[in-house]
């Protein structure tokens, strides 16, 4: 491949692809005539170019409520470029993949509060109930990174079943939301409080944090025992 060609590919990619995609989408092949320029000598040719829309795979799920979509992974279109009689990939098509929830929805409101690894009647060491996930409070942080929803905040949750036959079980995404605040949360832990609550008719989630001592002021900000606290399940359990 010449050094014009070179040259050519490298305007084309940064010039004329983002264009075009914005103006036509999905195009058939068409031409681009372009001008090189190189020590005041002119050189004109064409380049072909092809672009190949992406297909989308929808993964029905089980463990998402109905209606509930989540795109895992974006398409992207493939573009490819002719001279004469060599072809470069400038871009690889990818097929974009999304997940359609058909379980049952999972819309609750009850009360927050927040606790620590050092709470009262805990070890300490950061240890939680859902132990299949491999976090840690202390050594991990708040912050649990799922396949899915990416970076997500650790909650505890009971775990008893609801009216609907399904539980907060481990792994379960939650949307947490009052007033202006709302956080994307994953069920790794339990908490005797939690499940006493739930036993006399309240739903109550308890917010990790690394130390309640160290972050007593932000635990009492989150703390709502009105009933006014909602939680949108988005998945339930892994």
């Amino acid at each position: 491949m010449n050094l014009y060609l070179l040259e050519a590919i490298g305007k084309w990619i940064n010039f004329t692809v983002i264009s075009i995609l914005a103006l036509f989408g999905f195009l058939e092949s068409h031409e681009v005539n372009l001008v090189s320029k190189n020590d005041n000598i002119n050189k004109s040719f064409s380049l072909n170019y092809d672009i190949q829309p992406y297909e989308t795979e929808i993964i029905y799920k089980s463990n998402m409520p109905q209606g509930k979509e989540l795109v895992v992974s974006p398409g992207q279109e493939g573009v490819e470029v002719f001279y004469e009689e060599e072809k470069v990939l400038l871009q690889e098509q990818k097929t974009k993949v999304k997940h359609v929830g058909t379980g049952p929805s999972g819309v609750y409101y009850g009360n927050l509060t927040g606790y620590g690894a050092d709470c009262r009647g805990c070890d300490g060491r950061g240890n939680l109930a859902c132990f299949q996930a491999g976090h840690n409070l202390v050594e991990d942080g708040v912050y649990y990174e799922d396949d899915e929803y990416g970076k997500v905040r650790v909650v505890a949750a009971p775990s008893p079943a609801l009216s609907n036959g399904q539980s907060f079980s481990c792994g379960t995404i939650v949307k947490i939301s009052f007033d202006d605040y709302e956080k994307l949360t994953i069920v790794l832990d339990r908490g005797i409080a939690l499940e006493n609550r739930f036993a006399e008719g309240t739903i109550l989630f308890d917010l990790a944090f690394v130390s309640e001592r160290d972050e007593l002021s932000d635990i009492r900000s989150i703390t709502r025992q009105d009933g006014s606290v909602q939680f949108e399940v988005k998945r339930w359990g892994f």
